[in-house]
């Protein structure tokens, strides 16, 4: 948790401010936030249901780990219609951020 945390921090540093009410006004906001509340919640669940160490490998996955298949639904059902607006073809993806370094300047 420490090392994405610091990896989080580390590109808040460098990310302009407004990036993610830019990149939120691209897609259906609404969308957007269910996404992002389905990703916390199967972050929280994933975090209370840590495997506490390594057993034999697994034929099918063990009925304990049922709220982990169940929150990692929630996510893809809640996340699926923000996912299809999203123009994975645009240009935007090769633009420095906002208040960034370009390609060429770094």
């Amino acid at each position: 948790e420490k090392t994405v945390m610091d990896v989080y921090n580390a590109v808040a540093e460098i990310t302009d401010p407004g990036v993610p009410a830019y990149l939120k006004s691209l897609v259906n906001g609404a969308d957007a936030e269910k996404a992002y509340a389905a990703f916390l919640e199967f972050k929280d669940v994933v975090k209370r249901n840590q495997v506490k160490s390594v057993g034999p490998a697994a034929t099918a996955a063990p009925a304990k780990y049922y709220p982990i298949d169940e929150a990692a639904k929630s996510l893809s059902d809640a996340s699926y219609p923000f996912l299809k607006e999203v123009d994975w073809l645009s240009s935007i993806y090769l633009k420095p951020l906002p208040g960034g370094a370009s390609m060429k300047d770094t």
